[in-house]
């Protein structure tokens, strides 16, 4: 079962907007865990003026390179915040790209665990 430690808006801004929720795995018999690969990690990426259109779905990389710092998701329910690793498994990227005013718009989602 997971569980939801963390979710929120890490940038929002008139160029970017950046969302995740974070879940942890948590294990009947021992609580939840600190293995690696033990956290599922749903992320979004808004970008409003692209400089291009991309040509393959973006990755944790692109995404975490829009922010000017470390992907910080703020806690759930009163919990810790939870600072973002780069993947150990990605199990779902998706990057929609379009012009409108004349500007490039992409709206990239990433689900992964790590």
């Amino acid at each position: 079962m997971n569980k939801l430690i963390a979710t929120g808006t890490i940038v929002d801004n008139e160029e970017v907007t950046i969302a995740a929720s974070v879940y942890e795995e948590v294990v009947e018999e021992s609580g939840s865990g600190d293995a690696a690969g033990n956290r599922y990690v749903t992320l979004s990426c808004k970008k409003y003026n692209a400089d291009e259109m991309p040509s393959a779905p973006w990755g944790f990389s692109e995404i975490a390179g829009e922010a000017s710092g470390d992907l910080v998701v703020p806690g759930f329910g009163g919990g810790d915040d939870v600072t973002l690793a780069a993947p150990t498994a990605v199990k779902y990227a998706k990057t929609k790209a379009f012009v409108k005013d004349g500007k490039a718009q992409v709206y990239a989602a990433l689900r992964y665990n790590y």
